[in-house]
């Protein structure tokens, strides 16, 4: 715990404080535990006076299983030989804890896999996350928890399903190929009855809902390199699958239903199966104990690539900063770019970079974040 502000304790307490480092994955650059190996030591050596812990974070997107084996170390990494979601080799991984497997979906369908010239919502799919979740039930792996999030695609989910033993059928009944989003063609969806988990749970990265302005097309497809005619099929496209499906299965969401969204309404096709879901950001503070952390510290220092709007719908940076605030805590956001202009008074947005030295600094993070980081502490002295 953090001293108490009295007396000598307190005067000591200026000499000394707690921070905690709590980031998730800079998308594409570094992750919540490269950057908590690399920014612990290196803030030790410049301010010894401080004690600095970290917590390596995620939201459900990209470094969950990197999050979960850094609190259950005991956990047996599996790696497996998929594709990504424009169908080239990938060697992936999942973990098992027990009986379940954990799978990532960031990991062979995510956005930082493919290169920006190469990303195409109406070809890309999820099918190489259903080839992992496919080798683990041949496992004998009954059980599963899914990560959605950072995903590369808007295909509804029906690239797992493919891989997973569902047929995909076109208006003429025709099979739909797997190396293609089958999103936009589907009329039908055949369950052959070869996946029966006895749960599947997701764990979701935000929580926007299925479709409209606020849906996955048109708030996440433009980072996807997703152009506005691609958009508008896409967000039809998932209203006839959420139509179809909550036809032909037990799933009765509803088309607004937070998190129905995520990693290109992925939790919608996955309704034959799925038992549950919950967001990432409830997950991840539960398992790692978080919001003690943050009660015994005197400053959070979180971090993103991206801060803007997107981080406070669901996300696990836009929780840690309403809890500093609840707290009243002083909490420091670093990110890659900045587009949130309006944050509270206890927070403080640090961006690396901007323009053209965009993706230099991507490429190699550090002396960005060293300037980041010391940036902190010239401009807020206790």
């Amino acid at each position: 715990m953090a001293p108490e502000k009295g007396g000598l304790v307190y005067f000591y307490s200026k000499l000394m404080m707690y921070i905690l480092l709590c980031p998730i994955s800079f998308k594409g650059s570094m992750t919540s535990k490269e950057f908590c190996l690399w920014a612990q030591p290196f803030l030790k050596d410049r301010y010894p006076q401080h004690l600095i812990s970290y917590s390596v974070m995620a939201d459900g997107g990209e470094g969950s299983l990197e999050a979960l084996i850094n609190v259950m170390p005991d956990a047996t990494i599996h790696p497996c030989e998929v594709v990504d979601a424009i169908h080239r080799p990938l060697t992936a991984h999942y973990l098992t804890i027990d009986d379940t497997a954990y799978v990532e979906l960031a990991i062979a369908s995510g956005l930082s896999t493919i290169e920006p010239e190469h990303r195409s919502l109406t070809y890309s799919n999820t099918f190489g996350t259903g080839m992992v979740i496919r080798k683990a039930y041949e496992a004998g792996f009954r059980k599963f928890v899914l990560f959605c999030g950072g995903s590369a695609t808007i295909d509804g989910g029906t690239g797992i399903l493919q891989a997973l033993g569902f047929n995909l059928l076109d208006a003429k009944g025709n099979l739909i190929s797997d190396r293609k989003n089958g999103l936009l063609e589907v009329v039908k969806i055949v369950d052959t009855g070869y996946f029966r988990p006895e749960s599947f749970t997701l764990v979701l990265d935000v929580q926007n809902p299925l479709c409209g302005e606020k849906g996955a097309a048109k708030v996440y497809g433009p980072q996807k390199a997703g152009l506005n005619d691609d958009l508008n099929l896409l967000d039809r496209a998932l209203i006839d699958l959420f139509k179809m499906i909550n036809q032909s299965s037990s799933s009765h969401h509803t088309m607004d239903a937070e998190g129905l969204g995520a990693a290109g309404g992925m939790a919608l096709g996955l309704s034959y199966f799925t038992t549950k879901w919950q967001f990432g950001k409830d997950y991840f503070m539960k398992l790692t104990g978080l919001p003690e952390k943050i009660k015994a510290v005197d400053w959070v220092i979180t971090g993103e690539g991206k801060f803007d709007v997107q981080s406070f719908m669901g996300k696990l940076t836009g929780s840690v900063i309403n809890l500093c605030s609840e707290l009243n805590k002083k909490c420091f956001v670093i990110c890659g770019k900045n587009e949130f202009p309006d944050v509270p008074g206890n927070v403080s947005v640090i961006e690396l970079t901007s323009g053209d030295l965009c993706e230099n600094s991507m490429l190699n993070p550090r002396p960005s974040l060293e300037n980041a980081l010391l940036t902190v502490f010239a401009n807020n002295r206790e």
